[in-house]
């Protein structure tokens, strides 16, 4: 789907977009103006507001991914389209309303756009890629104070910023109207946190890539005190949300989700208490989970496309599916997890060194572990750096019983006629060799 966003200000930054970047074309030179006449906008999907409360997205659901196949079997539970996705994003902001009695906050936005594309967060973007590139980093474009605080149409504020000359035309451009509380939004604030979208416009060279998000205080604002305050968070956090949507499926067409959780920003939607491990507090007390440009902000995570997906701060975690045969059965315990199904699926940090003891069912011992590293007894330990699956095998335990006619044999041996100790022993060596195991 499409949700979330905001950006920040300095005008006239209408700098040419470089040559050659993927297969997107130049923009016309600084300056220069064009009117965009729009032939088709689709309309993005809206975000939810943010739930006081989120569930945990730590451990994902099992894959049934069967050993001997390429990991994870079922996907990342995100589909490739086959339409292109922004090789070089280029973010570009309007700020519409009373900015300038904001403009630390403007300032806060320009210094984490320009910081955003060198950071591990964005690079999970880089796991989504067409038949060419790769997502690549995003840069800052510019930004322009637009004062009017009537309710905006997005495309025609976007239209005017870069037919005045505001902005440049960049065919890799993401623009992104951000409102200021004062502006009345319909149904922004209490139904919808933002958007973005795509438009065909004259010449028809490429789409045009927009957008659209409001500072709130209430509705799309974090349920807990943050750094920067609960409503600008939620504003860059919801920003940030429909920059990667627009990078992974600029027009419409390149990545959503398998079922209805649209697209890879929106399966991570306000969540904030998965990656519990990125989180601290800034000075002031608030939340907080990334430092961009000096600079701390509780930033909601994306969806990685790999390992079978989730959600993540950084794409640094691997996946490891355990495995247990339906028949005899039997349990897998070990580093920090239990399983006593037929799979279970977890996920580490990269290089995690992992080391599981298995319990066998009642009548069988362990034979051998597959895609162990290393075995001492029944453990198997192993450093996951790749998706993989481990699988313990059993064998039966031998069954055994006493040939009754062999032992009985045993009384008539030439035992008879040996002192009473040694008759006693061969009796014994005797009947011993009358047990049978199976």
């Amino acid at each position: 789907m499409h949700k979330l966003m905001l950006l920040g200000l300095f005008a006239a930054a209408c700098t040419a977009v470089d040559p050659g970047a993927g297969d997107e074309t130049s923009a016309p030179a600084p300056g220069s103006t064009r009117v965009l006449h729009v032939l088709h906008a689709n309309d993005g999907s809206v975000a939810p507001v943010p739930p006081p409360t989120e569930a945990s997205q730590a451990l994902l659901p099992p894959s049934a991914t069967p050993l001997g196949t390429a990991f994870p079997g079922p996907g990342n539970r995100i589909s490739y389209q086959g339409g292109p996705v922004l090789a070089n994003p280029k973010a570009y902001v309007v700020f519409y309303g009373s900015w300038s009695a904001r403009l630390s906050q403007v300032t806060l936005v320009e210094n984490y756009l320009r910081g955003l594309g060198s950071t591990a967060y964005w690079a999970i973007n880089g796991t989504y890629t067409d038949a060419n590139h790769a997502v690549g980093p995003i840069t800052f474009g510019g930004d322009y104070l637009d004062a009017r605080t009537s309710p905006p149409e997005p495309f025609e504020v976007v239209n005017q910023a870069i037919s005045a000359g505001h902005l440049p035309y960049d065919y890799a451009g993401i623009y992104i109207v951000v409102t200021s509380p004062e502006v009345d939004v319909s149904q922004l604030g209490s139904n919808i946190c933002g958007w973005h979208t795509e438009a065909v416009v004259t010449p028809q060279l490429a789409p045009l890539h927009y957008g659209f998000v409001s500072e709130k205080t209430s509705g799309c604002s974090w349920p807990f005190p943050t750094a920067n305050g609960a409503a600008v968070d939620g504003m860059i956090s919801a920003l940030t949300h429909e920059l990667e949507e627009s990078a992974t499926d600029p027009n419409l067409d390149a990545y959503t989700d398998e079922t209805d959780d649209g697209e890879n920003a929106d399966k991570c939607a306000w969540d904030s208490s998965d990656e519990t491990r990125f989180q601290f507090l800034a000075p002031n007390g608030g939340k907080a989970n990334m430092t961009v440009g000096g600079n701390n902000f509780f930033i909601q995570p994306n969806w990685v496309n790999g390992s079978g997906g989730y959600c993540g701060m950084a794409a640094d975690r691997k996946r490891i599916a355990i495995q247990i045969p339906s028949t005899p059965g039997g349990s897998v315990s070990g580093s920090g997890v239990s399983c006593s199904g037929v799979e279970c699926d977890f996920l580490y940090l990269t290089n995690s060194v992992l080391t599981y003891t298995v319990t066998p069912p009642s009548g069988f011992h362990l034979q051998s572990w597959t895609n162990c590293d290393s075995l001492s007894g029944n453990t198997c330990t192993l450093t996951l750096n790749t998706d993989r699956g481990i699988l313990p095998n059993f064998s039966r335990n031998a069954s055994c019983h006493v040939d009754t006619s062999c032992y009985n044999q045993c009384n008539l041996e030439n035992c008879d006629d040996l002192p009473v100790r040694q008759r006693v022993q061969c009796q014994a060596v005797c009947r011993n060799s009358c047990t049978v195991c199976q």
